[in-house]
């Protein structure tokens, strides 16, 4: 498992981003999972994913009251489909921020959707 945590100056928001790379990887991110907050139940229908050994998805968790998103992401069957599901989980991060901070601007709108790829970006060359 690797883990990255990024601050969003502006919005002062914590991104927590995980990538599971095996099921060996649960008890790992159960702990980081529950430091974050998540709820017991998303954390047991995330054990099953990872279990299971499921690919080509992610999970993304916000409490924007704490100023915390954790994204976790699950292994990936090829690259095309890790872009794909990347910038899916990207898009709910910035929805997530631009709702609760009311923001309704084109610009602003897509300055954080450029430097969440250079985070997003930076985590995958981990």
């Amino acid at each position: 498992m690797k883990k990255k945590i990024f601050n969003i100056p502006i919005y002062e928001v914590k991104l927590t981003l995980i990538q599971v790379e095996g099921k060996d990887d649960f008890s790992m991110l159960k702990r980081t999972l529950e430091k974050e907050g998540i709820p017991n139940e998303d954390i047991n229908n995330t054990r099953s994913i990872v279990e299971k050994e499921m690919v080509d998805g992610g999970d993304t968790w916000y409490d924007l009251n704490k100023r915390s998103i954790a994204v976790v992401f699950y292994p990936f069957s090829t690259e095309r489909n890790k872009v794909e599901i990347y910038c899916h989980e990207k898009r709910h991060v910035e929805d997530r921020i631009l709702q609760y901070f009311r923001v309704d601007d084109i610009e602003s709108s897509a300055l954080l959707a450029g430097y969440l790829g250079k985070i997003f970006y930076d985590f995958i060359k981990l």
